[in-house]
């Protein structure tokens, strides 16, 4: 739960909390209660990225959450006619701006969060309703300067924590690949495992695009963050070597069986890097001296003695081709943590730094804010609409109801359906089951503490510890969140007040009803399934793929990888990422309306091999640029290109098979031709399994490597 917290973001809201206290100290309290209102506006769009978005974000969260505040106050005062249509509006409209992007979705929050507030803190007069919306505006700029000031101070830090955090997974992937060689009948789960870390390191590369390179585009640039991108840009190479490494392990450990003894050594050497790349991280998370350089020729010494065995010479030219591969794949990722650790002993040169990542400013995804991506947004086909359309009706209800009932403290059932009611149907269900957990724990807790102590000293400092805890796992762990959420406002009511036995009941049972109204609403409202959109995720990770497979052909020769090659493979795992994402969400919807999960499963596991595939061939094409047949390349690619085209469409062209060339040159030619070969009979796969072009196409089997 620790490795969950984000201490310095809770730091920098406590902070800023602490001077509307100071300021209001002796008097008006409530003048203090409205600007740290303020202050809460303007804290979820503080997220690690460039120091631009940053402010920005947070200067847009504030503005629209005092302007949505103060528009609500007023209509408030004017009669509920006013206040019922514009409360379902400013929900709309707030939920609408998540089209934007992650960013964006926090901004939309801050709005969300004033309607809360405009509920929970409503204004007596006209002259209130200005004053209050001044506090909160006051307050949301007092955050942006100590989030201003926390990012100054921890910028370093936050960069070297993800830096750590992606060379601890790119350990992790490479440890895991390993497993494949004698997973047996357990492949399919270790597979299963891979896309999920594949994921993952998408979303922290992206994360890290977004930090390192956003400045250098912005002209910030210091040997710091330059051997930062040098760092990162290793990973991203490692990744696709680790991809590259042979992707048929089937055929491996069916070649290999009875003589594993000669796979050991290669295996040991992977688990090497892998534990020279949890050092490094080491070194970038914790500061410490790093360890000893690495030795290639010493690390490598055991394969070398393999490969000069009489076994070796025993081996049919296939496997020995297949060895040799290997070991110039072992050699090339001990080169790039050689790199790394060179990078970490600051014995790397500005000029290198300058050659490597010269071109990195052409990695960052620029986030687009035309008003036409809205308005393109504003109809059934848009989960976000769909989204927005769900949670202004649910809240709308919610509120209503709550009038008519009187509940006592109504908004905290609103509040409970913001935070709760998610896009997806399995990300709000979980979020739903956090939520309910945490609120329990977080009661009995606080019911304890009470009955056992009934010392207010206690309860204040306990009161600000969960404030700071909460907003630690507020991103990372919901349900701890939530558990210190309540604990939080359970010991300030009993802080202020006496009747904090009915605080309690009336906290879970409002948390427990508006769970209840965002699950239904989840559920029957608009829903938007996965299996409506999956099939489109898996067409554009085919897309993505085949460009980088054109991109890796067009590459043969060539000395150093162009740009619109590493552009192509960027976009190829960020496409496999999100296609994985939706595959796992899908597990969690109803049963009713999982189309076929079992075959969706398989097709992304074909587009992960197919991915690894083609990654496979561009790092052997890279190794051996001056002795591949180019017409080879250019005959055999152009038929798996074919047929990856032919993924998803309906017309009856067929696909081609790929016939074994005569007079293929043993060794470097016939290796090529194995993993074209096999690139090809995965195209073929797919296409069989959707069914799209000959549905009765039976794939063959072959024993060529």
């Amino acid at each position: 739960m620790i490795r969950t917290m984000d201490i310095p973001k809770a730091l920098s809201i406590l902070a800023a909390l602490g001077v509307p206290l100071v300021v209001f100290h002796g008097a008006d309290l409530s003048l203090a209660i409205s600007m740290i209102m303020g202050v809460f506006l303007g804290a979820p769009a503080d997220i690690p990225g460039s120091r631009k978005h940053m402010i920005l974000g947070i200067l847009t969260g504030i503005s629209s959450g005092t302007f949505t505040y103060l528009v609500l106050s007023l209509a408030t005062l004017a009669g509920s006619f006013w206040l019922v249509p514009l409360l379902a509006f400013f929900c709309f409209f707030h939920a609408m701006i998540a089209v934007y992007g992650f960013r964006a979705s926090l901004v939309s929050f801050s709005g969300l969060i004033a309607i809360i507030f405009s509920m929970a803190r409503p204004a007596t007069y006209f002259e209130t309703a200005f004053q209050n919306a001044g506090l909160m505006l006051s307050g949301g700029l007092v955050y942006l300067c100590v989030a201003w000031i926390s990012n100054r101070l921890t910028d370093k830090r936050v960069k070297r924590k993800l830096l750590a955090e992606s060379l601890l997974l790119t350990a992790t992937f490479i440890r895991k690949r390993t497993h494949m060689i004698e997973a047996g009948e357990e492949t399919t789960a270790l597979q299963q495992e891979l896309i999920s870390l594949q994921q993952e390191l998408n979303e922290k590369h992206e994360k890290l695009r977004e930090i390192l390179v956003a400045e250098r585009k912005a002209g910030i640039t210091t040997d710091f963050s330059g051997k930062q991108i040098l760092i990162f840009v290793e990973l991203i190479d490692i990744l696709e070597l680790i991809l590259a490494n042979p992707a048929n392990y089937e055929r491996i450990r069916h070649e290999f069986e009875g003589r594993e003894f000669l796979i050991t050594p290669f295996v040991d050497t992977l688990i090497y890097i892998a534990a020279q790349l949890e050092e490094a991280a080491k070194v970038l998370a914790e500061g410490k001296k790093p360890g000893e350089q690495t030795d290639a020729e010493r690390v490598l010494k055991p394969v070398r003695e393999t490969m000069q065995s009489a076994e070796i010479e025993q081996l049919p030219e296939s496997l020995r081709n297949l060895l040799t591969y290997m070991t110039g794949y072992l050699r090339k990722q001990l080169d790039k943590v050689r790199v790394i650790e060179k990078v970490l002993r600051d014995l790397v040169d500005k000029e290198t730094v300058r050659s490597r990542t010269g071109d990195a400013e052409r990695f960052v995804t620029e986030t687009q804010y035309a008003p036409a991506i809205l308005l393109g947004n504003l109809n059934f086909r848009s989960p976000v609409f769909r989204h927005a359309l769900r949670l202004s009706i649910a809240v709308t209800l919610a509120y209503v109801a709550g009038l008519f009932i009187q509940i006592q403290n109504s908004y905290w059932i609103v509040m409970t359906i913001i935070v709760i009611l998610r896009p997806g149907y399995a990300l709000t269900k979980e979020r739903s089951a956090h939520r309910v957990i945490g609120t329990v724990i977080g009661a009995a807790i606080a019911f304890v503490v009470i009955l056992l102590t009934g010392n207010k000293t206690l309860f204040g400092t306990l009161s600000v510890i969960c404030l700071v805890l909460a907003f630690s796992f507020i991103q990372r762990n919901y349900r701890s969140a939530a558990m210190f959420i309540t604990l939080n406002v359970i010991f300030l009511y009993a802080l202020l007040a006496d009747n904090v036995w009915h605080v309690i009941s009336f906290r879970v049972l409002d948390t427990l009803i508006g769970t209840l109204i965002a699950f239904l609403a989840s559920r029957f409202l608009f829903p938007m399934w996965e299996s409506d959109s999956i099939r489109d995720l898996f067409f554009d990770s085919m897309r993505a793929s085949s460009e980088y497979l054109r991109q890796v052909i067009r590459s043969c020769g060539e000395s150093e990888k162009p740009l619109n090659y590493k552009l192509a493979r960027k976009e190829a795992f960020l496409e496999l990422g999100r296609l994985n994402a939706a595959g796992e969400r899908l597990n969690h919807d109803p049963l009713s309306h999982q189309d076929d999960p079992e075959k969706i499963a398989r097709l992304i596991l074909m587009d992960h091999n197919l991915l690894s595939a083609i990654a496979a061939l561009g790092t052997y094409l890279d190794a051996h640029k001056h002795k591949c047949s180019t017409a080879l390349i250019d005959s055999c690619g152009k038929a798996v290109l074919h047929n990856l085209e032919l993924i998803g469409k309906t017309e009856t062209t067929i696909p081609v098979e790929l016939q074994r060339p005569e007079n293929l040159d043993p060794g470097t030619e016939s290796y090529l031709f194995s993993q074209l070969f096999w690139l090809n009979e995965l195209s073929l796969k797919i296409n069989a399994e959707l069914g799209s072009s000959q549905n009765q196409y039976a794939t063959k089997q072959h024993s060529t490597l």
